[in-house]
């Protein structure tokens, strides 16, 4: 994982929905929920966090 992945989810936490992070970032909600995604299938330190993201993006995209 490097610093930008770990600042992301940071933000995402911090905001709780993936449309505040991306506003606050600023980026596209796609392009957040992408950088996301791709950092928890590297098996990065995002995967032991796999409920509450898993959970985000239910909500957020449901």
């Amino acid at each position: 994982m490097n610093f930008t992945e770990l600042k992301y989810f940071q933000i995402l936490y911090e905001c709780g929905s993936f449309s505040a992070a991306a506003d606050r970032i600023p980026m596209t909600i796609q392009g957040l929920r992408k950088a996301i995604l791709y950092a928890y299938r590297r098996r990065s330190p995002l995967h032991c966090l796999r409920r509450r993201i898993s959970a985000m993006m239910l909500y957020h995209f449901s």
